[in-house]
């Protein structure tokens, strides 16, 4: 069945911020697994078949598979459960994304953000990221700090590194931010998606970490900064209450999947 998701942008109160986008909520049903061998398009076009026994399918889902297109999002297309099939030569649907956004959404440069949406970050991970067999071991050491109003003081930061943060940022690198109680993570997109944390205190962004080979503060650290203190200096969000900014073509992109008519 398909869902639709309502639209109205008007004026912001927000005096820095371009508009608010409210989305209602959809319904959210519990479902049985539906064995099925399924059609699924990616995004050079191509359709490939698929078995499916962990989740009850419908044209139009988001899903990760195995085999050689593991990784890349695809979408169901056609669903049949009558068949006969070996899994010698099926490979199997892996992960069905959950694409279902509610909340009020202040737009603001180029990601949108709420205090009060449905989105956590282990959904919004799910969309990038594709499930592992095994969960990758990390070792810390202590984390990089910096105040959110003032990064001149930080020696760590390299300036050709903030340049490549800033253009990272402005190309909507920085796909995801989710803060909870103080405690941030972010996804941010370079070559390859990264996972960033971090914790706002006392006006400072504190034990920030990022998961790719650099140990210094990388460009995909300084991007998430950037952002945040973009948010704080034009007072888009208070940084003491929880709040998610997704990039803006990743919020449309997944209302997209989920309506059949958008009114803006």
């Amino acid at each position: 069945m398909k869902m639709k998701i309502g639209f109205s942008i008007g004026e912001n109160k927000k005096e820095n911020a371009e508009n608010i986008v409210n989305a209602i909520a959809p319904q959210i049903v519990a479902e049985e697994p539906v064995r099925s061998v399924v059609t699924v398009r990616f995004e050079n076009g191509k359709e490939y078949p698929y078995y499916n026994d962990e989740f009850n399918l419908n044209v139009g889902d988001v899903v990760f598979v195995d085999g050689k297109l593991a990784g890349q999002p695809g979408r169901v297309t056609e669903v049949t459960t009558k068949f006969k099939v070996s899994l010698d030569f099926y490979k199997r649907v892996i992960a069905k994304l959950n694409l279902e956004i509610h909340g009020d959404f202040n737009n603001f440069k180029c990601m949108m953000i709420s205090e009060n949406s449905n989105l956590s970050f282990e959904q919004v991970s799910a969309w990038f990221i594709p499930p592992r067999e095994e969960e990758e071991e990390f070792f810390i050491g202590e984390g990089y700090e910096l105040p959110i109003d003032n990064f001149t003081n930080c020696s760590d930061i390299d300036e050709d590194e903030y340049d490549e943060a800033v253009e990272l940022f402005f190309c909507e690198g920085v796909k995801f931010i989710s803060v909870k109680n103080g405690v941030g993570k972010a996804i941010v997109k370079s070559n390859k998606y990264h996972i960033v944390d971090f914790t706002i205190e006392n006006g400072m962004i504190k034990n920030l970490y990022c998961d790719c080979i650099s140990p210094h503060f990388c460009k995909h650290l300084l991007a998430v900064c950037i952002a945040l203190r973009m948010m704080n200096d034009m007072s888009i969000i208070n940084m003491e209450n929880d709040f998610i900014a997704i990039s803006k073509n990743m919020f449309y992109n997944a209302v997209s999947y989920n309506s059949d008519k958008i009114t803006v």
